[in-house]
């Protein structure tokens, strides 16, 4: 359930943290030379990211409806000419990912692109790049928004963000994916990416929110590390998701054995 979280993330620190001539992250003069998504003991030569998760809560808020909050953690591993260099290392980088994840309150969590087959960090990306498959689609979900709206007011319907719109354009294609319906100038190579997202009973656009940074480790301080130190990010967020059919019933109705 983290692993595009993982990816999400690591998108984010690579477009907005500074960057060298060659294109890659930098701390300071440091050049950041490995990521891992997913702790392990052996990693690249320092400095390296870690991004790995801790912990996913699931609570049950309304019927077949979820709320989960997930524990995600940023490590920095670093070793330098001395201490104290390893120490301002480690200090700089967790401002930077501070100032990076302060500005994302919400962050989208999209899988690989069904069409393109490129990740994205914003559901716009199918309406800018793909806009002959969703833009009626889009249409249709805020049209029908809006007469829900004027059911119960008399004023217009405030503005919905273009993000929105497209996650809805998608939802729509997704169902009539899912449900053997045609979608007008959806090639064949992309209706069997879609279908593997529906056998594989995927979310491909997943909102997190109220993304919050929960605890900072500045420094393991360890003294019998000598120059090698480890820096901690703790990163909290939400999630709700809901189920649409639970048992008895929703079940397949062959009979079968094992033998």
């Amino acid at each position: 359930m983290q692993q595009s979280i993982y990816e999400t993330f690591q998108a984010i620190l690579f477009l907005e943290m500074p960057k060298n001539d060659a294109g890659n992250i930098i701390v300071f003069d440091r050049e950041i030379k490995g990521w891992s998504r997913g702790d392990r003991r052996l990693k690249p030569a320092p400095p390296a990211i870690v991004i790995f998760g801790q912990s996913f809560n699931n609570k049950e808020i309304a019927t077949l409806t979820y709320e989960i909050e997930h524990v995600i953690t940023i490590k920095l591993e670093t070793g330098n000419d001395d201490q104290t260099v390893s120490a301002a290392v480690l200090q700089e980088f967790e401002r930077l990912v501070h100032e990076v994840f302060a500005s994302h309150r919400q962050i989208w969590v999209i899988d690989k692109c069904p069409i393109c087959m490129k990740k994205t960090l914003s559901p716009q990306h199918f309406m800018i790049d793909h806009s002959d498959i969703f833009q009626s689609y889009a249409d249709n979900a805020v049209a029908d928004l809006e007469a829900l709206w004027d059911e119960t007011h008399t004023t217009a319907m405030p503005a919905i963000a273009d993000s929105r719109k497209a996650s809805l354009a998608f939802d729509g294609v997704f169902e009539d994916i899912k449900n053997n319906r045609p979608v007008p100038r959806l090639n064949a190579e992309a209706k069997r990416a879609f279908d593997f997202m529906v056998k594989n009973k995927m979310k491909p656009i997943r909102l997190l929110y109220d993304v919050r940074i929960s605890d900072i480790k500045p420094t393991d301080n360890g003294i019998d590390k000598q120059t090698y130190h480890i820096g901690e990010i703790t990163i909290r967020a939400m999630e709700v998701t809901r189920i649409s059919a639970t048992g008895p019933d929703s079940v397949s109705t062959d009979a079968w054995s094992i033998r």
